[in-house]
């Protein structure tokens, strides 16, 4: 998909249509879990009542709907970054694609610069670490 707009607001409404059926399943997702997130404490009074009056298994129901709530929350969280991390794909990669090549070694280049540090031998640091017990701690005096 190839997004060639000139508006900020145009682009936006592009993705909205390309990703309709996406996005209202995350956002039905979304409004599910605040929905069943309003009635904790409802479904928490029927359990402390069922507690009081010993009726176990349906006190148990309640950490039923807590499972379900959390399984509903995770659901969102997984379909919701998979959705606009698409989008944002969508919407990036043909950008990138139209760059010169020169940008590239150049972004490889500013990538790689704070790495370099890493790649030396782990000798070289620990080397650089003063041994108390040889008495190279006590470099500089203490005035």
């Amino acid at each position: 998909m190839e997004i060639k707009v000139t508006d900020n607001w145009q682009a936006l409404k592009h993705l909205a249509r390309h990703n309709q059926k996406r996005l209202l399943f995350t956002f039905g997702l979304v409004a599910t879990e605040n929905i069943l997130y309003l009635t904790y404490p409802l479904f928490s009074a029927f359990a402390i009542d069922a507690m009081v009056r010993g009726e176990v298994y349906k006190a148990l129901l309640y950490s039923v709907f807590v499972l379900i709530v959390w399984g509903l929350g995770a659901l969102r969280r997984s379909v919701d970054t998979r959705v606009f991390a698409k989008m944002y794909a969508d919407l990036t990669v043909p950008v990138i694609a139209d760059l010169p090549s020169s940008f590239f070694n150049v972004k490889y280049s500013l990538i790689l610069k704070p790495t370099e540090p890493a790649m030396q031998p782990l000798e070289t640091y620990f080397s650089a670490i003063p041994d108390k017990r040889r008495g190279e701690g006590k470099r500089y005096s203490q005035a």
